[in-house]
C-alpha cells in the first residue's frame, strides 16, 4: 500500500465521505399491560450509494448511448484519414477494419478547475460535477506504426454574434451538429499513442487497487494538463495519471512539495487531498 505522507503545509480541504443515517426508533414508551403490543417497525433499508459505473473509463464505447452517433462518422473518419495519406503524412490507408470503437477513451474537462472546490468531495458530488462537465472521447487508431487520433464532443449552438459572420453552408451544418457528437480534432504521428486504460490499469496493479468502476478520468487538471484518474478507494480518494506525460508532471508537481516518490514505484499515484496541497 502506499505511503503514508505527512505534508508540513496545511492541507485547507479535508475529504468528506458521505454515511447512512439510520433512522431513531421513536416507539420506546413503556404501553399499559392491557394493550396489544404491536409488532416493531421494521427500519428503513440503507440507501445504496450510487455508483460510477456510467462514467468510467473502462466502460466500453459500444455500450454507451454515445455509440450510434460515434460510429456514423466513420465515413468521415476514414476520408481525413486517407487525405493524410494522399498528402504523404501516413504509410498506408485507413479501413473499416482498423478502427476499434472499444479503445475510444471518454474524459470530462475540468475547465472550471473543480478539483479545487469540494466536487470530488464524494461520488454523489462528484456524479453532480460530471453531469455537468463537458465530455469528450478519444479514439486512437494503429496504422502499422504509425497512430491516428480522433476527438470528438458535442455541436454546441451557433452563438447570435458570429451568425452573421457564416455562410449560409457554414450556418447550416453548424446547426445541424448541435447537441451532436462530430469530429473535432484529427492528429498522427510515428509510434503507438498513449493507452489511458493500460496505463491506468498499470498504476491500480501497482498499488493493489481493483475497483475499475470508479475510475473516472478527468482533462484541463490544473497543474497537470494531461488526463489524470480520479478512483475511489475506500475512504480515499486516488489520483492515477493516465499517461507517460501525465506521470512525468505529476512526479515533478509532488517533488515540489517536498513528496519523493520510491524507486519502485514508477507511477506516480497520491491521495486527492495530497494532489490540493502541492497545487498550493
Amino acid at each position: 500500500m502506499r505511503r503514508k505522507r505527512t505534508i508540513l503545509l496545511g492541507i485547507f480541504m479535508v475529504l468528506s465521505f458521505s454515511f447512512t443515517a439510520f433512522a431513531k426508533n421513536e416507539s420506546n414508551a413503556v404501553q399499559p399491560a392491557f394493550a396489544p403490543v404491536s409488532s416493531p417497525a421494521a427500519l428503513p433499508k440503507a440507501k445504496k450509494e450510487a455508483g460510477l459505473d456510467d462514467y468510467s473509463v473502462f466502460r466500453p464505447l459500444s455500450e454507451t448511448d454515445d455509440f450510434e452517433e460515434i460510429k456514423a462518422l466513420e465515413s468521415e473518419m476514414l476520408k481525413r484519414a486517407n487525405s493524410l495519406y494522399t498528402f504523404g503524412k501516413l504509410k498506408k490507408n485507413m479501413t473499416a477494419s482498423d478502427i476499434d470503437y472499444n479503445k475510444a477513451v471518454k474524459i470530462y474537462m475540468d475547465n472550471a478547475d473543480s478539483v479545487l472546490n469540494d466536487s470530488m468531495k464524494n461520488k454523489e458530488k462528484f456524479r453532480s460535477f460530471l453531469d455537468t462537465a463537458e465530455p469528450i472521447w478519444v479514439l486512437q487508431v494503429s496504422l502499422g506504426n504509425q497512430t491516428v487520433t480522433y476527438t470528438f464532443n458535442i455541436g454546441r449552438p451557433v452563438r447570435d454574434e458570429i451568425r452573421g459572420l457564416l455562410t449560409s453552408e457554414q450556418l447550416a451544418k453548424l446547426e445541424r451538429e448541435a447537441g451532436h457528437w462530430k469530429i473535432v480534432k484529427v492528429a498522427w504521428g510515428d509510434g503507438k499513442g498513449d493507452d489511458y486504460k493500460d496505463y491506468i490499469r498499470e498504476g491500480m496493479a501497482q498499488e493493489n487497487l481493483r475497483d475499475e468502476s470508479s475510475v473516472v478520468v478527468i482533462g484541463g487538471t490544473p497543474g497537470i494538463g494531461q488526463p489524470l484518474a480520479i478512483m475511489y478507494e475506500k475512504e480515499t480518494v486516488k489520483v492515477i495519471p493516465a499517461s507517460a506525460a501525465a506521470n512525468d508532471r505529476l512526479k515533478s508537481l509532488m517533488k515540489q512539495d517536498g513528496i519523493q516518490t520510491p524507486a519502485d514505484d514508477p507511477i506516480e499515484i497520491c491521495d486527492l487531498d495530497d494532489y490540493i496541497a502541492a497545487l498550493n
